[in-house]
């Protein structure tokens, strides 16, 4: 049992964490990219 949640705790915050980040750096080139044009 512990091992099971502990083995998808780290899962779930590794994709939490990679989610967000694209999402950001997506988000930060197109505001220039549309300031600059």
């Amino acid at each position: 049992m512990t091992d099971n949640n502990e083995a998808k705790r780290p899962v779930l915050s590794l994709k939490r964490k990679s989610v967000p980040k694209p999402a950001e750096a997506e988000k930060t080139p197109q505001k220039p990219l549309q300031a600059a044009g």
